[in-house]
């Protein structure tokens, strides 16, 4: 196919009237959720705000003008993203992240070798993997589960994450508890004492036939397990805490939770591996049935 020549055509409306320009190699495609992912082999300038999967420049820069908002999962570039405007993003790869003088950038995942931020910039986040995320977030889960909702009504609204989770009845009286900051990733277990009612209790809160059958079977190990050997206290943390977990059926924040806490478990018995085969095949199994 023949390259156009763009000096032979003829742009009507007058100069007010701004031109697109695709040059070659750029790829545009829009996800099943609607948002669009742009990667060009140059570089991307964003003069008008909006909604992005994913930002790429393969061998240039990514630049976002003055008053321009833009929010994106993933912005990935070789050499410089320039914040000139405002920037909300799951994860930055760059050379280079550079925020001028009143820009704001909301970034969770900061992959750079350099950052820059003018007078009166602003960086929001810059964690440098999901390991420090999760670390720093598992220390503090109390406060950033009682978050309240975004407000609404505001201009862009810069909400790194979203961490708030909904009240769940209680597994034991039906009814709602004061406060769900029960369910961390084991950090609110703060001594031996409490570790050990947990490990110690009579049995799951919630009715066998209410668990589903793999996560049953792990609780049932893993209770096996808290009484077949000694383990360093961070560790009886974590079972602790999965134990709980299971126990009082807050499936929804194992979901979240669960790969940590038996990270933690690193090197315990067989119980535990079992375990976590049976709760890492439960919720690939939901994941394979969402997408089904």
């Amino acid at each position: 196919m023949r390259k156009p020549d763009l000096s032979k055509l003829h742009l009507t409306g007058g100069p007010s009237v701004p031109t697109m320009i695709v040059p070659p190699g750029t790829q545009i495609q829009v996800d099943p959720q609607g948002q669009v992912s742009i990667r060009t082999p140059g570089n991307l300038v964003l003069q008008n705000s909006g909604s992005y999967a994913t930002l790429e420049s393969v061998s240039g820069s990514i630049r976002i003008e003055p008053a321009v908002h833009v929010e994106a999962v993933t912005v990935r570039c070789a050499e410089t993203c320039l914040v000139q405007g405002s920037l909300t993003a799951w994860r930055v790869v760059a050379r280079m992240l550079q925020v001028d003088t009143d820009a704001q950038a909301h970034v969770v995942m900061q992959e750079t070798e350099k950052l820059e931020v003018g007078k009166n910039g602003r960086v929001v986040g810059n964690f440098k993997s999901e390991k420090e995320l999760y670390g720093l977030f598992s220390r503090f889960a109390s406060n950033v589960r009682a978050l309240p909702a975004p407000l609404t009504g505001e201009e862009p609204v810069p909400a790194t994450i979203e961490a708030e989770v909904e009240p769940r009845p209680s597994a034991r009286n039906g009814s709602p508890p004061a406060v769900v900051a029960d369910h961390s990733f084991g950090d609110d277990l703060d001594d031996e004492a409490d570790v050990a009612a947990v490990l110690h209790d009579d049995g799951p809160a919630m009715p066998a036939a209410e668990l589903p059958d793999p996560l049953h079977l792990a609780l049932l190990l893993l209770e096996q397990e808290s009484g077949t050997q000694a383990a360093p206290p961070a560790a009886r943390r974590s079972l602790a805490q999965l134990v709980r977990l299971l126990r009082d059926g807050d499936v929804d924040t194992l979901r979240h939770t669960y790969k940590t806490l038996f990270a933690r478990l690193a090197g315990s018995g067989e119980g535990v591996r079992r375990a976590r085969k049976a709760v890492g095949g439960f919720f690939d199994a939901e994941i394979e049935r969402a997408g089904a």
